[in-house]
């Protein structure tokens, strides 16, 4: 075979091999939260050196590399990736924690993984060997040391406030000590990136900003304070953000105004932080007040009830919801700001029914004997949605003939008290009782059919 082809062969075979190695080590990692596969799956990544780290973060930074290095950091006692951590729910895919973990694991046991993050291109790899380093002997001060020649704006701000952090949990005698030039340098040059990343004044609104804004590639959310400054920040993603100071949030939210854009997200905090000058806030207040018509229809009734609890008139009647499940507190302040009459009687029911909705204690009133624990049953089953199912199996334990009524109402919404109606029954059926149900059965009330059954099965009801 001439020498060409032969060369040619080779580096076909050699490539269907990386291929076939690559496509192994994804699998792996994608196997990480698969149950039972787990710890073959990770043995197989940590085989894999270098080429399994790179799959890992691949896998980890694409729910945002701030949130994976927050998620391979763990239960830190960090403000900056608490905020990452938040939010999660019974269900959600454990893989992003897993991936993120273990390539940060690869970094501290591998010097040489280390070295090669330490060195990387990818600001990402810095910050990832950044976060190794606080879990090995003595690895945070040189890791600090390395970043006086660090140039990347997002990982400076990033580090400045992980080595900060990491200084305050550090224990007496140990880096601690050492790194106060370091961090400190470190420290002064983030601030001059903060001070070069502030809209403080209407003159330093930025036509970047005012484009990424209408466009939609940046986003204002939420509100930060320091000492007596408030900040709301916007961000366009790692490395690209801005903090909007009070006295440039109305000249950067007119500007994107302007382009057809309104974000209520750059005025209301503003607007409703009593601690700031009044100007500032009236101007805010004012804009947002003006505007609401043109925020998003699900959003506006509740700024419109911050803007009136924060003192300002608005150009709309606040509603507000009391359903027993469910208080809007804020809505329903801005209705009794407003002088709205129904929300006087729905404070009154508000204060009555508290506590009421999710806990069993009303149920317990079954087994206080009395007329007083019968009328108390029977006053939180008629004002109290959220509390009826309970006090209506009170009032069946108590045999309150006041229970027989009660008992369709309970049944049609029984919330969390379903369990403790069905007990009642079970225990205090009383023949009156059992022909309501009955009824309720042949009307299709919901539960009632199934009641039937079950009181017939247990043989309390009879056929």
């Amino acid at each position: 075979m001439p020498r060409l082809a032969l060369l040619l062969a080779f580096l076909v075979l050699t490539g269907a091999a990386q291929a076939a190695d690559d496509s192994a080590l994804w699998q792996a990692a994608y196997a990480l939260d698969k149950p039972g596969k787990e710890e073959a799956a990770e043995a197989s990544l940590r085989k894999g050196g270098a080429a399994a780290y790179d799959v890992l973060v691949k896998l980890a930074r694409v729910s945002g590399e701030e949130r994976a290095l927050a998620l391979a950091a763990g239960p830190r006692a960090c403000m900056m990736f608490a905020m990452h951590r938040m939010g999660s729910h019974p269900g959600q895919s454990a893989l992003p924690e897993k991936v993120a973990k273990l390539a940060l694991k690869l970094l501290v046991e591998t010097p040489e993984l280390r070295q090669r993050a330490e060195t990387s291109a990818e600001p990402f790899d810095r910050a990832m060997a950044l976060l190794a380093a606080t879990s090995t002997p003595d690895g945070l001060p040189g890791a600090v040391e390395r970043l006086r020649q660090e140039k990347e704006p997002w990982l400076l701000l990033w580090a400045d406030t992980f080595v900060r952090c990491a200084m305050m949990q550090a224990k007496p005698g140990t880096y601690a000590q050492t790194l106060n030039d370091d961090a400190r340098s470190l420290s002064e040059r983030a601030a001059e990136l903060r001070d070069a990343k502030t809209c403080q004044e209407p003159s330093d609104v930025d036509a970047v900003w005012v484009d990424r804004l209408a466009s939609g590639t940046a986003t204002a959310s939420g509100w930060s304070r320091s000492n007596d400054e408030l900040r709301v920040p916007v961000r366009a993603g790692p490395g690209e953000s801005l903090e909007v100071a009070p006295g440039c949030a109305v000249a950067l939210y007119e500007a994107v105004a302007e382009r057809g854009r309104y974000l209520p997200n750059l005025l209301v905090p503003v607007a409703t932080e009593q601690w700031l000058a009044m100007g500032a806030r009236k101007a805010a207040g004012a804009r947002a007040a003006k505007d609401l018509a043109r925020y998003p229809e699900n959003e506006r009734n509740l700024l419109a009830a911050k803007l009136v609890n924060a003192g300002f008139d608005v150009p709309v009647k606040v509603t507000f919801k009391v359903d027993g499940s469910f208080v809007q507190d804020e809505t329903l302040e801005a209705a009794a700001r407003q002088g709205q009459p129904e929300a006087k009687a729905a404070i009154l029911q508000t204060v009555f029914c508290r506590d009421t909705s999710g806990g069993g204690s009303v149920k317990l009133l079954g087994f206080v004997k009395g007329r007083e624990a019968a009328d108390t049953a029977f006053k939180l089953a008629s004002k109290c949605p959220g509390a009826r199912a309970q006090a209506t199996a009170a009032l069946l334990r108590l045999k309150d003939r006041r229970a027989v009524e009660l008992l369709g109402p309970a049944l049609e919404a029984p919330g969390f008290g379903r369990d403790a109606l069905r007990s009642a029954l079970m225990e205090s059926l009383t023949p009156q009782v059992a022909m309501r149900l009955r009824a309720l059965a042949e009307k299709k009330t919901p539960g009632a059919e199934e009641l039937v059954g079950q009181l017939k099965a247990a043989q309390v009801m009879k056929e």
